[in-house]
């Protein structure tokens, strides 16, 4: 998606390897656009047509689970654990459609979204949905890849667990001190909460 936008405005992206290092290690688009040819004054148009692209039918279709995705919630949800799909997408019904389109929704009490246009709103947008939606937050265990993740368990004192896996790397996640840091889905259930 990253390299389809930077050449639909003309500049040049980075190898993907080189973009996803920088893009897991929480590189800032004002510093990542310069390197791939475009001004920061071209930050708001990428970034229009970044999020348009990204949460389109099309390429949420392209999306697959992660392997040991489905028999891990399923074994979550067998052992009596009320689960919560969380995610902070523009597009809700963008969302609703990828959710039955993989076919997970059956899993999940709530599928639950809201967006912040800001770094600090989205660190505090996830646990204030949280906040909305359970009775003691405190008792919930806050799975994902992002720091907004992480962010969130510690506001409300739940436990966190870090995914490697996903869009943010060791290093990252570690600085963010998550009770658990793993490296994909399949080694949730190996811990003992």
């Amino acid at each position: 998606m990253y390299e389809k936008c930077i050449k639909a405005l003309g500049g040049t992206p980075l190898s993907k390897e080189e973009y996803w290092e920088m893009k897991r290690a929480n590189v800032s688009w004002d510093k990542l656009l310069p390197l791939s040819g475009l001004s920061i004054d071209e930050k708001d148009a990428y970034l229009k047509l970044f999020i348009d692209r990204i949460e389109s039918q099309e390429e949420l279709g392209a999306d697959e689970l992660f392997k040991d995705s489905l028999r891990t919630l399923e074994q979550l949800r067998a052992n009596d654990n009320k689960l919560y799909l969380l995610s902070l997408r523009r597009n809700a019904n963008a969302l609703d459609w990828q959710i039955e389109h993989l076919g997970i929704r059956h899993l999940f009490e709530k599928i639950l979204s809201g967006h912040s246009d800001t770094k600090e709103g989205t660190l505090l947008k996830k646990a204030d949905i949280v906040r909305q939606t359970v009775d003691n937050p405190s008792e919930v265990v806050i799975i994902g890849d992002t720091e907004a993740d992480i962010a969130a368990a510690q506001q409300l004192g739940a436990t966190s667990i870090a995914l490697m896996s996903g869009i943010r790397n060791e290093e990252f996640l570690s600085a963010m001190q998550p009770n658990y840091l793993v490296d994909g889905i399949g080694d949730v259930n190996n811990i003992k909460l």
